[in-house]
């Protein structure tokens, strides 16, 4: 019976281990992306952004370079944006973006992420939206 019994419990352990979805790439990647942000790490930022990035961010459309991105960080990166990404819960969009939000002025702003391919992530782009 005792031997019955550790097997039943091995049985349910490892159908509860199975049953939980691996952690996605995006879980990993994340608290990277907020620590580099909360540090105002322009140069960590930057190497998980693609470049060029459209971003319609005042009279901004585009960032050209890694090297324009860290020379302009707190341009393109305004205290809001980083605050979002430090308190936010980033969004998952169905085609496996994942967005974090923020509202200045008449704008409604969104920073997307999206798969490297490589098993992480990439900040893309800035995308606005008039309220």
């Amino acid at each position: 019976m005792r031997i019955f019994s550790k097997w039943l419990t091995l049985l349910a352990v490892a159908s509860l281990t199975l049953a939980q979805p691996p952690e996605s790439g995006f879980a990993k990647w994340w608290p990277k992306f907020q620590a580099a942000v909360a540090r105002r790490d322009a140069k960590s930022i930057a190497d998980m952004t693609t470049f060029p990035a459209k971003w319609p961010l005042d009279q901004i459309r585009r960032i050209e370079s890694r090297d324009d991105f860290i020379q302009k960080f707190d341009t393109y990166f305004p205290e809001e944006a980083r605050r979002a990404v430090v308190t936010a819960n980033p969004k998952r969009s169905q085609d496996g973006m994942y967005y974090v939000t923020w509202a200045r002025g008449v704008y409604d702003y969104a920073l997307r992420f999206k798969p490297d391919g490589k098993g992480g992530y990439r900040l893309d782009s800035l995308v606005a939206n008039n309220l």
